[in-house]
């Protein structure tokens, strides 16, 4: 039945009105208008406003890329209409630039612009664009820049004669023009990550310098291999890179070093002016010569002062700052950790604070000025950044706390109650609660199974399910009470949420206020005089832990208690743990929990808890005796382990269960999905080079595509290999993304063991279940088979409309959540979740088990 469903969509787009007039049969274009550099700027197009729907979903509906994805595609004509089904059609109308290149027209706002560039010679170009979530170029996906941040520059393969640029369109503004690269294989310093030559405190006028990312790009069609960044200091470099055909990377440039700088003294007076300069150089395989080189500035900043520091993310692999305004005392021993609102670097952060005698204030960047919302790899930016500052500043582990204003205050909200026992208090300004409450979370009245999969996949993103976390800190909430941009709605709303349990926390609103009302909306007196009178409790005070996760692998644990797997992935998991000392007793209350761990050594030693009268020394539990478990109405008698940590397994017949650590091969908090889980831990891209000419062409431009949006995203780090050049002994411990089906990419067999879930060419295995067709587009992820922690992703499809079909998911995008496994049918980009063959996740041994729906 599946194998005819792409004919009959792409009879149905026929009926829709949705197939446009061909490029045959229109007046021949003339030879673009370049100017005596050779760049070419589009000065008009044709524009359609928008035939989309979408949110923070898995999926989406849009009219153009139904057509792309059914390969009826053709280049439309002033007039012509397009529409989804049962919206009123919408036509191609012609737009033009202003006099600077720009065009501003309500079309661009979620809307498609195409515009034909016509050449006498076939050329690679770069193309300088702005204004667009993403482009096609003559069909191949390219990466957009919906901010207007000016940050991307991508080389394009053009042909002789007519070329098609297709834009998506952002917030109504688009520039657009095409460039004569400077060479095959170049250096931009435009999107350089770097941070500030920082004085080293007590080392006189030794100033330091972190690493520093760069983009190279390739303005070639082949491979580019064996590529190295290094200085003129250390023309060695860093490792060997691979890029792409039109393929970029932003490399980390081996930067990091110490050097004495000139005297404070003339800093004062031309601070503006000095610079510290490097040389970064570009080799080849076999050059000696560099091919290319760029000269770095940095600026100096002294150790009071506000400045930027750089380091090395594990996720990625790529060079990221943070910024930090330092304590005005030496014996601060507190860490404040600020989050940004949308579009606010992290230099602008902390120049909202003044210094503080008792905490040095950092701000991460949550990877970008928008980010991720601080969800995904927001999130995992921010703990990194923790790490790194406690690393630096050695703060006091009781005095660490969390703030941020606007989408930073959203920020504090979902990083408080994700990791309640890492912060003394939270406290956020302006902060809306969750997608659902503000940003489009997506969600349905009377869900399918399909889409209660899609819904549970978001369930991280849900603050109040979380909310039990909340016990564990303070919280101060701020607010102005006319913000006109978050509503304090969204305060008041947490004021009475919290008021139901919740025993230590302030509430203030500010008179007349709007969303920004100066740095006191961040800087505000008494919110720091509350983080600073709230340190962390210790594990010992806390003889009752009431803890809720959604994932292990995001949040594992809260003092002494850690979830460590779930009977129902990403559905919440319940522990209230309470402790009767003197009886050796623990009362445990627990809920979609497989696998708990309990550590007993935080009361083996004597400690005074309590303030004030209520203060009082606790006799410690002796070491070696049994501790009695009461689980309802049962009392289970348990040996004491030899580490200290009691670890259960939770058996449906007889309770809690002595076991050992958790086995790689089951979920754990290392390795659990779902899918978005495998880009991290330096994930490696990998081309399948074994299909047809046209699959293997699809797995390079979704790959490149992808790396483009995850750099501009998440100014992140895409390598991407192909098939042949994949070497699992060499990237042991690295995640790995394949695109392409099992008979496409030569990794596949490398990567995976045997899975329930197989895709080949014309057919899809998932456990027992079978469909068949082109159609089909899959993604999924499971354990890579050779290492205890790393996961594969796979991006793959049945055929070419299948493959389609995944182009345009939203991986990258904060909110929207992925099962473990997703089948969507070519279908989808007009149906939307109705287009979804089947979803679910794995079991505990990442087994296809209940947890998957299926639409028919």
């Amino acid at each position: 039945m599946h194998v005819n469903r792409i004919a009959t969509w792409a009879f149905v787009l026929v009926l829709l009105g949705l197939g446009a007039s061909p490029v045959a049969g229109a007046p021949e274009e003339e030879p673009a208008k370049r100017a005596d550099d050779g760049t070419i700027v589009i000065r008009e197009m044709l524009a359609i406003g928008r035939v989309s729907k979408g949110g923070r979903v898995a999926v989406f509906q849009d009219a153009v890329e139904a057509q792309l994805v059914a390969g009826t595609w053709k280049t439309p004509k002033a007039g012509d209409t397009l529409g989804l089904p049962g919206a009123e059609p919408k036509t191609w109308t012609r737009i033009e630039a202003d006099e600077k290149g720009l065009f501003n027209d309500p079309a661009l706002r979620g809307g498609y612009a195409v515009a034909t560039v016509t050449l006498d010679e076939p050329a690679v170009m770069i193309l300088n664009a702005r204004g667009h979530r993403h482009l096609y170029v003559n069909g191949v996906p390219r990466g957009g820049d919906v901010y207007n941040h000016d940050l991307m520059r991508i080389a394009v393969a053009l042909k002789k004669g007519a070329n098609e640029l297709l834009f998506k369109g952002g917030r109504g503004r688009m520039r657009v023009s095409l460039e004569t690269p400077r060479a095959e294989v170049f250096i931009q310093v435009r999107d350089a990550t770097q941070g500030h030559a920082v004085q080293i405190p007590d080392a006189g006028n030794v100033h330091s310098i972190g690493p520093t990312g760069l983009t190279v790009t390739n303005a070639t069609n082949a491979w580019t291999t064996s590529l190295r960044l290094g200085t003129e200091k250390d023309s060695a470099g860093g490792q060997p890179f691979s890029l792409p055909p039109l393929g970029s990377q932003k490399v980390p440039a081996p930067t990091a070093r110490s050097f004495p700088a000139p005297p404070l003294s003339m800093l004062e007076v031309e601070r503006k002016n000095a610079r510290h300069g490097i040389r970064c150089l570009l080799f080849g395989a076999a050059s000696e010569e560099p091919l290319d080189a760029a000269e770095l500035k940095f600026a100096y900043r002294a150790a009071d002062e506000d400045h930027l520091r750089s380091f090395i993310s594990d996720i990625d692999g790529s060079v990221q700052v943070f910024g930090v305004s330092p304590a005005s005392s030496p014996d601060a021993k507190g860490l404040v950790l600020s989050c940004h609102g949308a579009g606010v670097n992290p230099m602008n952060q902390v120049g909202a604070y003044a210094p503080k005698d008792w905490c040095t204030v950092v701000a991460p960047t949550n990877r970008r000025a928008f980010g991720f919302d601080w969800e995904d790899w927001g999130r995992l930016d921010f703990l990194e950044v923790k790490r790194e500052a406690e690393r630096l500043f050695q703060p006091d582990p009781r005095l660490v706390h969390l703030t941020g204003h606007s989408m930073g205050g959203h920020g504090t909200w979902i990083l408080g109650a994700q990791f309640p026992d890492r912060f003394g208090a939270i406290a956020p300004s302006a902060g809306w609660r969750d997608f659902w409450s503000y940003g489009g979370g997506a969600s349905w009245n009377d869900p399918t199974p399909v889409q209660q999969m899609l819904e549970r996949a978001s369930n991280v993103s849900r603050t109040l399910l979380l909310d039990w976390n909340y016990e564990q800190s303070g919280i101060y909430v701020l607010h102005g009470d006319a913000d006109n941009n978050v509503p304090v709605t969204q305060a008041r709303f947490m004021r009475k949420h919290l008021a139901g349990f919740h025993r230590n926390f302030a509430y203030y609103e500010q008179p007349g206020a709007g969303h920004w009302w100066g740095n006191r909306c961040v800087d505000w007196p008494p919110l720091f005089q509350f983080l600073q009178n709230n340190p962390i409790p210790t594990p010992r005070s806390q003889e009752h832990v009431r803890f809720v996760t959604v994932n292990p692998a995001v949040s594992d644990r809260c003092h002494w208690v850690r979830v460590v797997s779930q009977l129902r992935s990403l559905m919440p998991s319940y522990v209230d743990a309470k402790w009767n000392l003197e009886r050796r007793e623990l009362e445990l209350k627990c809920s979609n929990v497989m696998r708990l761990e309990i550590d007993l050594r935080p009361f083996t030693k004597e400690e005074t808890i309590g303030r004030g009268d209520k203060q009082r020394t606790v006799v410690p539990l002796e070491p070696g005796k049994p501790i009695d478990l009461l689980v309802g109405k049962r009392r289970l008698l348990r040996d004491w382990p030899e580490d200290g940590i009691l670890r259960l397994f939770g058996d449906p017949q007889e309770g809690w269960l002595p076991t050992g650590a958790v086995p790689a091969a089951q979920k754990n908090p290392h390795r659990a999905g779902p899918f978005k889980e495998a880009f991290r831990r330096r994930f490696l891209m990998v081309v399948g080079t074994k299909g047809t000419p046209e699959e293997n062409a699809w797995a390079l431009a979704k790959a490149r595509y992808d790396g483009e949006t995850w750099q501009y995203r998440g100014n992140g780090r895409a390598e991407i290999v192909r098939d042949t050049d994949f070497d699992p002994k060499a990237t042991a411990g690295r995640n790995v993304i394949l695109y392409g089906h099992r008979e496409m990419n030569g990794a596949w067999s490398q990567a995976l063991e045997q899975t329930e879930f197989d895709v080949a060419r014309g057919r899809v295995q998932v456990g027992t279940k079978a469909l068949e067709g082109d159609d089909l587009g899959c993604l999924f992820v499971y354990p890579r088979k050779d290492d205890k922690q790393a996961l594969v992703g796979v991006i793959a499809g049945t055929g070419l409309p299948g493959m389609r079909t995944t182009t345009q998911m939203p991986i990258f995008l904060s909110g929207a959540g992925f099962p473990d496994w997703i089948v969507v049918g070519a279908e989808m980009p007009l149906q939307g979740s109705k287009g979804i063959r089947g979803a679910g996740f794995f079991d505990l041994f990442w087994k296809v088990g209940p947890d998957t729906a299926w639409s028919d």
